[in-house]
């Protein structure tokens, strides 16, 4: 169920995670949480609380409220009410990625066009790197030894895998040593771009010896346990 903050009974949802929230914390009560997820303190009537109780205040804060716990407190949102909380394979997956993946051996480089090398845009461990809009970029991963590659695209609960070389092919043989990605059938590396989207977008390579990598969180989260695979991800923040 997606949850839709003018439905006074998706609201009324709500209720039950702040109470566990406040239970589990001695100091600090339901609108306190309440607080912390807005940001600022809300003025509000001595009712208030009995009137989120029964999903009786503002979408608004009840949209910010659900983002809030959703972001920061999902496994007991989860548990509490599941309905406006669902266990997505994607939410799922995007865990598993944030807890275990490499980061600062998946790099970017930067183009000034097609033909020329403008700069090294990372090395760093932090992994998190600025591209502009419309410039041209590609990948660089040094593989400890050969095995098969391939690269996602991740922005919010979309994982899209990525086309690596000139056959759309979404698995790349690497080479042990330093490897560049995408590539044409020479071998010369195929540069992508960002033109439209500004903001960070993560990208996430899975390194394993077989070619035949799953291409959706669902099929990857029954794979990945006996995989033996690598993650390796990075963050890049595209601006104009």
């Amino acid at each position: 169920m997606d949850f839709d903050a003018k439905n006074p009974f998706h609201r009324k949802q709500l209720f039950p995670v702040l109470r566990k929230l406040a239970e589990s914390d001695p100091v600090r009560g339901p609108l306190d949480f309440i607080d912390e997820a807005l940001e600022q303190p809300l003025v509000r009537g001595k009712d208030y609380l009995n009137n989120v109780r029964k999903g009786q205040f503002a979408a608004p804060i009840a949209a910010q409220l659900h983002s809030w716990l959703d972001q920061n407190h999902f496994t007991l949102a989860h548990q509490t009410s599941p309905d406006i909380f669902p266990e997505l394979p994607a939410k799922r997956w995007t865990k598993i990625v944030s807890e275990e993946a490499i980061t600062g051996e998946l790099a970017i480089a930067v183009h000034q066009d097609r033909f020329g090398v403008l700069e090294k845009a990372s090395k760093l461990s932090s992994g998190d790197v600025t591209v502009r809009l419309g410039e041209f970029f590609y990948f660089e991963m040094n593989a400890r030894r050969s095995g098969y590659l391939t690269l996602f695209q991740h922005v919010g609960l979309e994982w899209n895998p990525l086309e690596l070389n000139e056959d759309d092919a979404m698995s790349l043989a690497l080479t042990e040593g330093e490897n560049r990605f995408p590539v044409l059938a020479n071998g010369q590396v195929d540069p992508l771009r960002e033109s439209r989207d500004e903001g960070p977008q993560e990208f996430v390579a899975i390194v394993t010896t077989t070619d035949n990598i799953p291409l959706t969180p669902e099929r990857l989260l029954s794979w990945y346990p006996s995989s033996g695979c690598e993650l390796h991800s990075i963050t890049v923040n595209f601006t104009k």
